[in-house]
């Protein structure tokens, strides 16, 4: 089943005078745990969102309310994010990095800077205040800052769109370390099949973030997710983005059961994507009564992770024995 992750935190240049240049940060539910604890769990922490963010932030910032129902507001650095994330959690009366995990979206091609030294040089500057970092060095710039928060669970956009050398030295940086992030791509692949192929096949990003409403049909949805989630020996993942405004409805909860989501990005409470909420209970509820009967499969994720992993050991193993015969 999809976890479902929430957009908490909008920053970078959609909020004025704001000196995190990071796009926005999500609350992501507990993997593997039944959907029907996991959302009550996230829509309370939600609840607690605003009124955490007023209580530690005072009257210094003008705290906002962003159409995808995320909290906008002039902070002045990742901490200070990470730290009313972290409180919103433990005022639910859960933990962060265990119940709840955070996905940044870097949307980094905002932040992108060319020709920073000699011509064809380039840099990322992702907090106002800060120094630009060297492309050369950004891998290693993403990987202490994975380190500094062990709670974040997947990163997206993380370098600009066209920066596939980056892209590519990221990826390999962030899955070498011993926790496992994934690193997904959205504006990277545009929702394009031919740019989704070329990206696979060049191993440019972990997954991607697909959203619905500009792949026009459910046929280009079905190409695009099959080109990461049907990979041997360890297949990329997905992330579902939802229909935004009136157009949202249902069929996402299905369609992300359907293709083998990794993610479901979810609405703020409201009616229809409660019903979203719902519809995800439902499908859960429905596998387990066939799984009772014998006639469905339902795997943790984690037994997923387990096999793939062995998986690539044993073609790293006949790679190995082919090179030395």
């Amino acid at each position: 089943m999809p976890v479902p992750l929430f957009p908490a935190y909008t920053a970078g240049s959609a909020v004025p005078d704001c000196k995190v240049q990071l796009r926005s940060f999500l609350l992501v539910g507990k993997r593997d745990a039944p959907l029907k604890e996991v959302l009550p769990q996230m829509l309370q922490v939600f609840s607690f969102l605003d009124k955490t963010a007023s209580a530690k932030l005072g009257e210094e910032k003008a705290i906002s309310k962003m159409p995808d129902g995320s909290i906008a507001c002039a902070h002045d650095d990742i901490a200070q994010v990470m730290d009313v994330l972290g409180e919103a959690v433990e005022a639910a009366g859960l933990v962060m990095g265990e119940d709840v995990t955070v996905s940044l979206n870097f949307g980094a091609t905002s932040f992108f800077i060319s020709n920073t030294g000699e011509v064809g040089s380039y840099a990322y500057k992702p907090e106002a205040e800060g120094e630009p970092v060297e492309a050369d060095n950004w891998a290693d710039w993403v990987c202490e800052l994975l380190d500094k928060y062990p709670q974040i669970s997947s990163i997206e956009d993380v370098c600009a769109e066209e920066d596939y050398e980056t892209w590519r030295r990221v990826r390999q940086a962030v899955e070498a370390r011993s926790t496992p992030v994934l690193v997904l791509g959205n504006d990277l692949f545009k929702n394009d099949l031919d740019l989704i192929r070329t990206g696979v096949a060049e191993g440019w990003a972990g997954g991607a973030s697909l959203q619905s409403e500009k792949l026009h049909t459910l046929s280009d949805i079905l190409d695009a997710s099959t080109l990461f989630t049907f990979l041997k020996p360890k297949a990329s993942r997905v992330v579902l983005q939802h229909r935004p405004g009136h157009s949202a409805g249902v069929i996402e909860a299905d369609l992300a059961v359907g293709i083998g989501a990794w993610g479901l990005v979810c609405a703020p409470p409201a009616p229809l994507s409660v019903s979203k909420y719902n519809r995800l209970v439902e499908i859960e509820s429905a596998l387990e009564d066939l799984q009772a009967q014998g006639l469905a499969h339902l795997r943790p994720w984690q037994s997923v992770y387990e096999e793939e992993e062995a998986a690539v050991a044993a073609y790293a193993e006949q790679v190995a024995e082919a090179e030395q015969g």
